[in-house]
């Protein structure tokens, strides 16, 4: 059965009618505005209703045309995602933090081993499909899990890798960039213990080279920056090859994290540009103790399909499926040709990103007393507990309360990638004023109160009747005919809801340590988080122009949570 049989069975994404998404943008604008500006926004919402009825129809004729029941949400999305001008790291991309510890004596051979066999898999279409509580999902982004992100001038493209052929990895050490080979002439396998000597091999031969110019700089800067530079080192026939080999390699394994402990989840979002290449779908990043994890590029697909991944993967390590094990793992290095100002820029280019990722603080944190089944016992859910410590934190810190961003999964559709919806709601917000108030009593009410809107607002997103997804399609669509924009998207209170303040989403997988990723907006926070069996995981990143940083609302989470288990117990 092929991997993409259930696609053409899975509904359209709808496109909400206008007046019910108008209606909703006035409910998700209340509470977190002041009455007179949410009257504001209430006449922009019924104006919108007449407004964007000529945006309304061209999106119905752009999905129609599109036909069948492809995504009306998907081309734009990618646009959105390819026209971005901003840096990946710290900006777009995201990253896991992994548990090498569940992969016997050779983790990161027998990772890399199995992560290039379900790559080649998507190409085999031997692959199961996913399914969730009402049915199977989507498998599309499966054909765009493996790729490098090329910069190129207005839009970058995603460069499909081959999944055929020789299954090749790209290999960093110290500035010094290898291509390892793992298979042989007939694809067959070579074994963990072979990969693990072959990397420590190139851990060895890395030292005897000179030093190499830090060409992953070009993957680090704004993609005009990026596109310069690369046009700079692809003049020169040495460079070309070594680019071509580069970025058609599976993905890139990273041995150079300078940092264990605390800093690593710092340097696996961040780190230092000479030993990264945030332009592939995928990089595993080690550090010095052992412990190594993943950089996603999001233009592809959302982390749903890199845990989807990850499962089999872990699944198949912890089976003891063997590699052929028959294959002589083959590694050669890359080499460049770089003239001294090239050279000095690609410096420079490290040098700002070094600076704007020490100014990131990065706290991870798992707390083992608030674990799911003590949120079960206390009557609650995990996702709606988590959101209300955070809504709590920063009122708690502030005196005012955040605009959230939760990302919400919409695959039981065709192409369907992500809706959001907004947690803060406003018994939830009553609630974290509550709690900062020692008002312990209201708790229980407000907790009900704020679980059901949250419930309702989620299972909205999930049946692609969400305001906000649909309010981008209809700005898209005034921009390309060359529209004037309705006065809604420049409503004061419609863009303080949307404001991602606190930007939010949860991941959970038993091979995922954390999840984190950079803040949306330079004065607001990051926060990943996953209620998991034994602990709550999270992690906040903050930049310097926050009002909040990292590590203070760490430890305001802390604090909330502890006084919710005390009042609602």
């Amino acid at each position: 059965m092929s991997v993409y049989a259930s696609d053409p069975t899975l509904p359209a994404l709808p496109i909400p009618e206008l007046a019910d998404s108008c209606e909703w943008i006035k409910e998700l604008a209340r509470p977190i505005n002041s009455p007179e500006v949410w009257r504001q926004t209430c006449a922009a919402a019924d104006a919108m209703k007449v407004d964007g009825l000529p945006l309304q129809e061209r999106l119905l004729r752009s999905r129609d045309e599109r036909g069948g029941n492809r995504s009306w949400l998907r081309p734009m999305w990618d646009d959105m995602y390819l026209e971005a001008r901003g840096p990946l790291p710290m900006e777009v991309n995201y990253v896991l933090q992994l548990k090498p510890e569940r992969w016997g004596g050779t983790p990161l051979a027998s990772f890399t081993l199995a992560m290039c066999r379900f790559l080649r898999r998507i190409a085999a279409n031997d692959l199961p499909v996913e399914s969730g509580r009402a049915g199977p999902l989507t498998m599309d982004s499966l054909a765009s899990m493996a790729y490098t992100r090329i910069p190129k001038e207005k839009r970058d493209i995603l460069a499909p890798v081959p999944l055929t052929g020789p299954a090749t990895v790209a290999v960093v050490w110290r500035g010094r960039w290898f291509i390892l080979t793992v298979t042989d002439a007939d694809g067959r396998y070579a074994s963990a213990d072979e990969v693990d000597r072959a990397l420590a091999a190139i851990r060895s031969t890395a030292g005897t080279l000179p030093d190499q110019p830090p060409v992953g700089a070009v993957t680090v800067t704004d993609r005009d920056e990026a596109t310069s530079l690369r046009a700079r080192l692809l003049a020169s026939p040495t460079n070309r090859e070594s680019l071509d080999r580069l970025e058609n390699a599976l993905f890139v394994v990273s041995l150079d994290s300078a940092v264990s402990g605390d800093g690593y989840g710092r340097d696996l979002i961040a780190g230092d540009a000479a030993h990264r290449w945030f332009d592939k779908s995928l990089q595993i990043i080690t550090a010095p103790d052992g412990e190594f994890g993943a950089n996603f590029e999001h233009s592809g697909c959302d982390a749903g399909f890199w845990i989807y991944a990850l499962n089999l993967v872990d699944a198949e390590i912890a089976s003891g499926v063997p590699a052929d094990g028959k294959a002589e793992p083959r590694y050669a290095p890359l080499t460049w040709d770089v003239d001294d100002g090239l050279a000095a820029d690609l410096q420079a280019v490290c040098a700002r990103h070094a600076a704007k990722a020490a100014a990131m603080p990065t706290v991870f944190r798992s707390l083992t007393r608030v674990t799911r089944e003590i949120v079960k016992s206390l009557g609650c859910g995990p996702d709606i507990f988590a959101q209300l410590a955070f809504q709590s934190a920063w009122y708690a810190l502030t005196g005012t309360f955040g605009s959230a961003y939760e990302a919400v999964a919409v695959r039981g559709f065709y192409q369907g990638r992500t809706e959001v919806t907004r947690p803060a709601t406003a018994p939830a917000l009553a609630f974290a004023k509550a709690l900062a108030d020692g008002e312990t009593t209201a708790l229980r009410d407000l907790y009900t109160q704020a679980d059901r809107e949250h419930k309702q607002r989620i299972g909205r997103c999930q049946q692609g009747q969400g305001a906000e997804r649909h309010m981008f399609g209809l700005r898209c669509m005034a921009e390309r005919d060359g529209l004037p924009l309705p006065s809604l998207f420049s409503d004061a209170g419609w863009n303080n809801c949307t404001r991602n303040t606190l930007s939010t989403s949860s991941v959970t997988a038993p091979c995922v340590r954390f999840f984190a990723f950079g803040p949306v907006l330079a004065d607001g926070i990051g926060i990943g988080y996953a209620m998991a069996p034994d602990c709550l995981q999270f992690t906040v990143t903050s930049l310097p122009d926050s009002k909040v940083t990292a590590p203070a609302f760490a430890d305001a989470v802390d604090d909330a949570l502890a006084a919710m288990i005390a009042g609602l117990g």
